[in-house]
């Protein structure tokens, strides 16, 4: 009897704060980033969010996979397995006992050196960009590009968040590392210290993974094997199966995959990360026909600490982030209405969100 095996190479999971943000488990309902909460209690939440259905990135990113890519797979008998939080791929091994007896797992037909993995993404959900930290501008000359191929903090596929370059052109959101902390900008800027806000965790998507150019050889020699409706895609993954980064290889140097048996007797694999931060805007509160002095008052006495007027507006001191799960708003004594991710708008250096009272929303009354 032919016995066919088949062990995962590695996976990727884009993890989004969009969804993600909220209740931390078991830390008496503090509500924070998912990238704020202890690694225990990230696992927790994700599980729960698949579990109940609530977490699914199949709805806003689609593979995309060349023709040169599939011929690897079938000549390499691997497969690529889309999850609810991004995709795995496996690949057909036979067991072979290593140094000290210990079981491990070598290719049924080992990949050359050179051999990469290519995943073109490209957006489902029309609001992907409204919620996630991509910068809004238009760029044809670089694409959103991860891999395992040098240095980044552990298993993210993000590039390293870089130092803050006074004199340097930022946009709002984009990430630098200010007195050893990441930031974030809270509105264009030249690099001065003043428009920048901490943000929890590392290995976040951010501004340094716009840096593919779509004159590379092996981009323009994979994307003619691709069919895609747009010019490009908005990213691509390139995961080399036996990456010089060994911490971050597939496949080691002695042909075995580094996925191994743990001592629960399950398989460990590589496990790769995109993490997504939110996109943060300043929300912006408007009446068609203007606010009344008893209206302006009532929501200067209730939020006054989170909110400043503009004019015939209200406009949060600073920008919070677009959530699935709705904010507490803590700092007021009056429930205000979330911003949506429809559309945002860029002005004057920042971006904005805004928010419409009516008579399906109307402004909220004190106590």
């Amino acid at each position: 009897m032919i016995n066919i095996e088949y062990k995962r190479l590695f996976e990727v999971r884009f993890l989004h704060d969009y969804y993600l943000y909220g209740t931390e488990p078991g830390n008496g309902g503090s509500v924070k980033s998912f990238f704020a909460m202890s690694a225990e209690n990230q696992t927790t939440r994700l599980d729960e969010l698949v579990r109940s259905g609530r977490y699914d990135m199949r709805k806003d990113l689609d593979l995309l996979v060349g023709a040169n890519d599939e011929q690897l797979f079938r000549n390499h008998r691997m497969k690529l397995v889309r999850t609810a939080t991004g995709f795995f791929v496996g690949m057909q091994v036979k067991r072979v006992v290593a140094n000290g007896g210990e079981i491990r797992f070598q290719p049924e037909i080992l990949p050359p050196v050179d051999t990469y993995v290519t995943i073109g993404l490209s957006i489902a959900n029309p609001f992907f960009g409204a919620i996630s930290n991509l910068r809004l501008d238009q760029d044809v000359d670089n694409i959103y590009y991860f891999t395992n191929g040098d240095a980044r903090d552990d298993l993210s596929l993000a590039a390293p968040i870089a130092q803050l370059v006074p004199g340097q052109r930022y946009r709002m959101g984009d990430l630098a590392l200010v007195g050893g902390s990441v930031k974030q900008a809270v509105a264009d800027n030249n690099g001065s210290a003043s428009f920048w806000s901490t943000v929890a965790g590392k290995g976040l998507v951010n501004q340094g993974d716009r840096s593919l150019s779509p004159r590379e050889e092996w981009y323009r020699n994979w994307r003619a094997t691709v069919r895609l409706r747009s010019e490009h895609p908005v990213g691509v993954l390139r995961i080399a199966l036996m990456s010089k980064n060994g911490r971050l290889t597939p496949i080691d140097e002695n042909g075995l995959l580094t996925a191994r048996f743990n001592s629960a007797s399950r398989t460990a694999y590589p496990i790769f990360e995109v993490r997504f931060l939110s996109r943060y805007t300043y929300w912006r509160y408007r009446k068609r026909s203007g606010f009344g002095e008893r209206e302006i008052e009532t929501i200067m006495n209730g939020a006054g600490s989170i909110l400043e007027r503009h004019g015939k507006e209200f406009v949060t001191k600073n920008p919070r982030p677009l959530t699935r799960e709705r904010s507490a708003w803590s700092e007021a004594s009056i429930r205000l209405q979330d911003a949506q991710p429809g559309a945002i708008k860029a002005e004057g250096g920042k971006i904005f969100s805004d928010v419409e009272f009516n008579e399906l929303n109307p402004v909220p009354k004190e106590g």
